[in-house]
């Protein structure tokens, strides 16, 4: 599913020129890291984190190794290559693969060591922005959000800023309003 104007128009409030910012587990698909490489510009860093190597399996994805801002990373998730600290924002997209539908329970490979790196690799003051797809988007919304309680469980320092359709947004440090 391609990134939305609105999930645009939100990462492009919390990202800028000069950023450094990855996106884990980032798939064939090349769209978030081409958008994230445009906003960062020519002085910021974009890192596609996979475990697998879809970086030489899919057309799309050598495209990436011409844009000098991008770095394809593969590695074991977790833990997050040390090199990959001080991130002004992680972006994830559609975690939908850890979800069970058939019985209702919920995200059900919870992964502490991962949501400890990422969280440790987000600076104070940094990002990390959730891209919902349509059912995810519908779970959150509902009485029983696994996303969001999972973060809360697992990011601590974490505040969620913003949540509206396929954007889901928590800071690092203070919260939002300024408590």
């Amino acid at each position: 599913m391609a990134a939305s104007k609105h999930f645009w128009t939100q990462v492009a409030s919390k990202i800028h020129k000069g950023n450094k910012v990855a996106e884990i587990y980032n798939g064939e698909r090349a769209d978030i890291l081409l958008g994230l490489a445009e906003i960062v510009g020519n002085t910021g860093r974009v890192y596609g984190v996979d475990r697998h190597n879809p970086f030489a399996m899919f057309p799309q994805m050598k495209k990436l190794y011409q844009i000098p801002q991008i770095r394809l990373v593969r590695a074991e998730i977790p833990p997050l290559p040390y090199d990959l600290r001080e991130l002004d924002a992680i972006v994830v997209r559609e975690f939908i693969w850890s979800y069970d539908f058939s019985s209702n329970k919920g995200l059900v490979s919870e992964k502490p060591e991962l949501y400890k790196s990422m969280a440790n690799a987000i600076k104070e003051g940094g990002h990390l922005i959730l891209h919902l797809n349509p059912t995810e988007s519908k779970i959150e919304s509902s009485r029983n959000p696994s996303y969001q309680k999972t973060i809360e469980k697992n990011f601590l320092g974490f505040t969620r800023t913003y949540f509206l359709l396929d954007c889901l947004v928590y800071k690092k440090g203070q919260p939002a309003d300024g408590r």
